[in-house]
Parts: structure tokens; C-alpha cells; sequence
């Protein structure tokens, strides 16, 4: 090529540029699926101790963060209510932080879907027979970890970093506990158990407002 016109040369060297960039392009590893600014989505898989829900995000000028949750099932049953956390707070002789929710009645709810569920989920022995319904029931909460992969078995790690949220509630006067776990990143969230022993005093506490 030493002896080939100028304009030869540079042709040539234009079409290797691009021979050599396409075959990069084709060699180099495939991104997984993300969200916005880099953020990887993660699809929630189900496992026997918990009931995951979808997550609508409501305005908020107060500070507290609201959802509207949805379970639905295959048969085209809904059971819908609201959720709310204030703000955390951290008191100084604690790492965790904590506040006060509600969950919420929301009009035209079909409550059975998600009790059926949750019953299966929670070691709940029966569902509730005489429910005092009200329009929101009140939880304290503790925030247990940040930034959470929620892995295939339904547990949590915080390596790799996630979307996830876990939250601990305390329900009713026999302060029964049970786990709130929140991707608002990827609307969706869950309910799991954190003891057996709690399966049944929880759900007569969801029973009021579901």
C-alpha cells in the first residue's frame, strides 16, 4: 500500500477502523436490564413466606411516604389499601431508625385474596371470624436495612446493594410482629413472616382494614 494514491490509503484505513469497532461492539458483554441512572431492576420472585403486592405511589407534602398496594390473583379477585410511613427518626442510643405508619382502608377491597395468603404465609392457624373493621390501623416500625437484593429464597443481603427496604412492624396491643419489605424503586413490595408465633394475632390486625 506504501505506493497506492493517498486517497487509496486513507479509504483503507477507514474501513479497518470500522471492521475493528463493529467486532468489539459484537464481542462485548450484553448489560443487564436496568432502571433509570444505571439502576438494576429486580423482578420479584415468590416464595412460601410472603405475599408480594404491586406499589402505586401517592403525592406527599408532608413528609410521609404513601402507596396504594394491590394483590391480585390469577381469577381477577383484588384486595387494595393504603400504606403510610412518617418520618424516621434515630434515637442516639440506637442504629436503627424508626416512626410510626398506618395502612389504610381503600373503598371497594375484596379483603379474602390477601388474607387467604397471607394466612398460608404467616402460619396463620384460621382466618378471623369476628373482625371490629376500622378505617386505618396504626403500627410502630423499625427500619432493619437500606439498599437491600431481595435473593431467591425470600431472604435479604445487602451485597450486592439492592432496591429493597426491610421493615419491621409492631401491630396491636400484643405488639405482633411481621416484616413490611418495600422496592419502591420497582413498585412492589411484600409482607413476610417474622415469627410463627405472631401468625395469628397479625392477621386479626390486617383483617380490620383489608
Amino acid at each position: 500500500m506504501r505506493n497506492a494514491p493517498r486517497s487509496l490509503q486513507v479509504s483503507c484505513i477507514v474501513v479497518s477502523l470500522a471492521f475493528l469497532m463493529a467486532c468489539q461492539k459484537s464481542s462485548a458483554p450484553k448489560e443487564k436490564s436496568t432502571g433509570s441512572a444505571g439502576r438494576k431492576v429486580e423482578p420479584y420472585v415468590a416464595t412460601a413466606g410472603a405475599v408480594g403486592f404491586d406499589l402505586l405511589p401517592l403525592a406527599s407534602s408532608d413528609g410521609t411516604s404513601r402507596w396504594t398496594a394491590t394483590y391480585a390473583t390469577a381469577n381477577g379477585a383484588s384486595t387494595k389499601f393504603r400504606i403510610e410511613l412518617g418520618q424516621p427518626t434515630q434515637a442516639e442510643d440506637s442504629a436503627a431508625a424508626s416512626g410510626n405508619g398506618k395502612l389504610l382502608r381503600e373503598p371497594g377491597s375484596d379483603p379474602l385474596p390477601m388474607l387467604d395468603a397471607l394466612r398460608s404465609a404467616l402460619h396463620a392457624k384460621s382466618r378471623p371470624s369476628h373482625v371490629e373493621a376500622t378505617d386505618e390501623l396504626s403500627f410502630d416500625y423499625t427500619i432493619v436495612g437500606e439498599t437491600q437484593t431481595r435473593l431467591p429464597d425470600g431472604k435479604f443481603s445487602g451485597n450486592p446493594a439492592g432496591n429493597w427496604m426491610v421493615i419491621k412492624l409492631s401491630l396491636g396491643s400484643r405488639h405482633a410482629a411481621v416484616f413490611l419489605n418495600l422496592d419502591a424503586p420497582d413498585h412492589q413490595g411484600e409482607f413476610s413472616m417474622a415469627d410463627p408465633k405472631y401468625g395469628d394475632p397479625v392477621l386479626a390486625e390486617f383483617a380490620k382494614v383489608m
